[in-house]
């Protein structure tokens, strides 16, 4: 049977922190321009921007869950099945991530649904994301 307990509060922490944290620069001074651009968005437009971030919280929301929930699977995953090195860490976090992320939003490039520079940022703070909170579970 699995313990579903046998996790790091820690663990759990980073992701959450990551998630907010790491987003707030990456969509913000690191990328936010170029992720706009992409997204056909006008920063000059006040309108639209004063609507988008009324509407944020409920996304934050949502982003900050879904990275507590994979802060505790993860964690609870790499508790289960043999680790044996940083290495063998970092391939299960980007297997599981070419196997439930990529696999799924790459789809949005193809159907023309997002632009390829979108899925890149996106692509890219997601990579990091899971590096990140994988080599945590790994080392604590």
């Amino acid at each position: 049977m699995i313990e579903l307990a046998n996790v790091s509060i820690w663990v759990i922490v980073i992701a959450a922190v990551i998630q907010m944290a790491g987003g707030a620069m990456w969509y913000g001074p690191l990328f936010g321009k170029a992720w706009m651009k992409g997204m056909g968005i006008d920063p000059n437009d006040k309108e639209l921007m004063a609507e988008m971030q009324k509407s944020a919280g409920p996304a934050y929301g949502a982003s900050l869950v879904f990275a507590i929930i994979f802060g505790y699977a993860i964690d609870l995953l790499f508790n289960h099945i043999p680790i044996a090195s940083l290495t063998i860490a970092i391939f299960w976090t980007l297997l599981l991530y070419v196997a439930f992320t990529f696999a799924n939003t790459i789809k949005g490039v193809l159907w023309g649904e997002i632009s390829k520079s979108v899925f890149i940022i996106n692509t890219g703070f997601e990579v990091v994301f899971f590096l990140i909170v994988g080599v945590c579970a790994y080392l604590m």
